[in-house]
């Protein structure tokens, strides 16, 4: 199984790797590719351009992209035109 990964996490801290761990946790053969780290905060659309960008020279799999969208009722939707083998989901999540 293919994981592939795209945030805007950057790589000052362990979020990153804890991603990997939980991922390693819950699927041990699963192989993991770091798409990018480096979508600016808030960068939705730009988020959503490399991730377009790089879906056709994916193999199938999981693709998860999480980028904080400044949560606001006009943020809440953004575009997405997933390549025929893709699956685009909007997933809003709050911090406890």
């Amino acid at each position: 199984m293919i994981v592939t990964l795209l945030t805007d996490y950057g790589h000052e801290d362990d979020f990153v790797g804890v991603i990997h761990g939980v991922i390693a946790g819950v699927a041990p053969e699963a192989r993991v590719i770091d798409l990018t780290h480096g979508i600016p905060r808030y960068g939705v659309r730009r988020g959503a351009l490399v991730l377009a960008r790089a879906l056709p020279y994916l193999p199938v799999g999981v693709h998860l992209a999480v980028v904080d969208p400044r949560w606001a009722p006009s943020a809440a939707r953004w575009p997405c035109a997933p390549p025929r083998r893709a699956a685009c989901s909007w997933a809003p999540t709050t911090a406890c």
